[in-house]
């Protein structure tokens, strides 16, 4: 399932920078939920945004990551 999940991810990339020219992608998949299967839509919202009521202090290191990848990727790319 993964395999096919992944082929499907690149061919929509490949698709996509065809028509658009170049594009980028990233996945996030950190998760600091007990039990929860993986990070879900729109969970590192709160990571980059400074919503940090609901982070737990443990991910502080990964919102500061995340503030910052956001940040160089607008500068720089």
């Amino acid at each position: 399932m993964r395999a096919m999940i992944q082929h499907l991810s690149d061919q929509f990339r490949i698709r996509l920078t065809i028509k658009y020219g170049t594009t980028y992608f990233y996945e996030f998949s950190y998760n600091n939920v007990a039990g929860a299967l993986g990070a879900d839509h729109a969970d590192e919202v709160k990571y980059t945004f400074d919503n940090e009521t609901d982070i737990f202090a443990d991910a502080k290191d990964v919102a500061s990551c995340m503030k910052k990848l956001w940040t160089n990727f607008a500068n720089y790319r």
